[in-house]
């Protein structure tokens, strides 16, 4: 729980464009990188449907990339070809990019492990500091309309 919506924060805080899917929710358009033989294929592909060029040193943020069965094949011409932008890639289960014959590009791929957040971390990620702090404190419960803004958050 949070690693998508702590990344979708900093994007906000970047200044920089950004270009968001997520390949679990975008199965038309996973199914097309799909068929990208080539990174030229794949780059006029993310503009065409993004928006997204690689020359305006915009932010590229593939949310569940794992899906995809080839996007992990183009990650070393990201980093070569496209020096002016930055690719954030996200998943649950990122280490399926290097699948098959795929190799990790060493040198190229920065990881951070994010473990999921307490509920707490995620209620001050999300800038209700709050309830953060309520939910710490010893209780004997909540009330019936805090007790739903909590479930709802």
């Amino acid at each position: 729980m949070g690693k998508s919506r702590l990344v979708e924060h900093a994007l906000r805080r970047a200044g920089k464009p950004t270009f968001e899917v997520n390949l679990e929710h975008d199965s038309l358009l996973r199914a097309e990188l799909d068929d990208t033989r080539e990174f030229p294929e794949f780059q006029d592909l993310l503009e065409d449907r993004l928006g997204f060029s690689h020359k305006g040193g915009g932010i590229l943020f593939v949310d569940e990339a794992q899906e995809s069965r080839v996007l992990g094949r183009y990650v070393r011409f990201m980093k070569e070809r496209w020096p002016k932008a930055t690719v954030i890639l996200s998943g649950s289960t990122l280490t399926r990019l290097s699948r098959g014959d795929t190799r990790c590009p060493v040198g190229r791929v920065q990881t951070l492990v994010l473990w999921p957040f307490r509920f707490s971390e995620f209620l001050r990620a999300g800038t209700k500091e709050h309830l953060a702090e309520e939910i710490l404190r010893p209780s004997d419960g909540f009330c019936g309309t805090r007790h739903r803004t909590l479930l709802s958050s």
